[in-house]
């Protein structure tokens, strides 16, 4: 083989490679949701008509930025909004590296925050970058355009409920809960969001979390590091699916369906602890 056909065959090979990266982060530029497992915890990128919204944190550094970086193309890096739950301060970490980054528009901490030195480092790097913080208590919904809507909720007042948190994403007729803190937060989304009857998919943001008593025809949770970290499986839910550290899961989604990998599910009846593997 001479140098030439050596260098072109070399060429093809990364150009090849760097297609499959891409396909990988949905390439067609389609409306999805993509939930990854960023230390221990879920974070979640919604992609909807072009603009990226992402909720969660990483207790290591660079985790968040490689799961959006892994979950997007480089010229759809751009965070429109960054959603940090309040109630982990090991999340905020994450968090601020990519807002140090710069390729966030805008930042919601959700719920408040305790007195760990890292929120006031996230709260002025965001002000370095000149990207807008807030602090959001209560509910908030957020338009996407076309029946599509982002719905934010903190717990406030009584002690159990500060450390709960709940994001609901309504596409169409889909429904995706993002949830942590237990029964507080399982009777703070039934108050505040538009969560009645069976909802496409919970992601239980923590390993350690309670199962939700949702009714959803997915659960997306951590998988545990230690055996017997995890509950066992809520009788509300169909399919399971656990996400091991550094890995991540890409939902297509439809106005009246999501689509994902079946083989990625084990179904309720069969499923079995980490413990059990």
């Amino acid at each position: 083989m001479s140098w030439r056909t050596a260098t072109l065959v070399l060429v093809l090979a990364i150009v090849v490679g760097i297609g499959l990266g891409w396909a990988g982060a949905g390439w067609d530029g389609g409306d999805r949701l993509t939930v990854g497992n960023t230390g221990n915890s879920l974070s979640t990128l919604i992609h909807v008509d072009g603009r990226t919204v992402v909720v969660g944190g990483s207790t290591w550094q660079d985790e968040l930025t490689e799961f959006v970086d892994r979950s997007t193309l480089p010229w759809q890096r751009y965070v429109h909004l960054l959603v940090v739950p309040a109630a982990d301060d090991d999340l905020a970490l994450g968090a601020l590296a990519l807002v140090e980054r710069g390729d966030v528009g805008s930042v919601a901490v959700l719920g408040t925050p305790g007195e760990a030195p890292v929120w006031t480092r996230l709260e002025r790097a965001a002000q370095d970058q000149g990207i807008e913080y807030e602090y959001l208590t209560g509910t908030q919904r957020i338009s996407l355009g076309d029946g599509r809507d982002l719905f934010l909720a903190a717990g406030f007042g009584s002690d159990e409920d500060l450390g709960g948190y709940a994001v609901l994403l309504r596409y169409g007729d889909v429904r995706v809960l993002i949830a942590h803190g237990g029964k507080p937060v399982e009777n703070m989304a039934r108050a505040w969001l538009p969560v009645d009857g069976e909802v496409a998919a919970v992601v239980q943001v923590g390993a350690s979390d309670e199962s939700p008593g949702q009714r959803a025809a997915v659960l997306l949770r951590p998988r545990p590091q230690h055996a017997g970290a995890v509950a066992g499986d809520p009788p509300q839910v169909r399919f399971v699916a656990e996400i091991d550290r550094g890995a991540r899961y890409t939902v297509e989604l439809r106005p009246d369906s999501l689509r994902l990998p079946f083989d990625l599910l084990t179904p309720v009846a069969q499923a079995t602890s980490s413990a059990d593997r």
